[in-house]
């Protein structure tokens, strides 16, 4: 299963990045632009959740760790691997907010693998959208 998430984050990468591709028009840019979401993702991101997390109450911080971790990626499948090897202890805020809330692994894993086939499926279908509308 983890071997078949880490697949399902190239794909959503390569969705992502194939939609920088369209938008951007010029080779350099489109990588630079590719290697900037891809930090951003996983090192800006973490950051700015963890900071968000010292100012809210503690009703809204669950809400904005589920929202933050279905609004990652990597996280979502850092989450998804945790609850396939059982390491409960190693699920980090996010994480573990998630599995309070659902109170299951069962149902955790149902909403992760709905926000990644999200992220799959979002980038691919906007990419169509925009190769449809350009003038070849």
């Amino acid at each position: 299963m983890v071997i078949g998430y880490s697949l399902l984050l190239a794909l959503v990468f390569t969705g992502i990045s194939v939609l920088i591709s369209l938008l951007s028009g010029r080779t350099q840019l489109s990588v630079g632009i590719a290697l900037a979401v891809w930090i951003l993702f996983e090192v800006v991101y973490g950051v700015v959740m963890l900071g968000t997390t010292l100012y809210l109450t503690p009703h809204a911080l669950q809400i904005v760790l589920i929202g933050g971790l279905l609004g990652n990626p990597i996280d979502t499948l850092r989450v998804l691997s945790l609850l396939q090897v059982g390491g409960v202890h190693l699920f980090g805020p996010g994480g573990a907010t998630l599995i309070k809330m659902t109170g299951s692994v069962a149902f955790a894993s149902a909403i992760g693998l709905l926000g990644m086939t999200f992220w799959a499926v979002a980038p691919v279908l906007l990419s169509m959208r925009v190769f449809k509308r350009q003038d070849l």
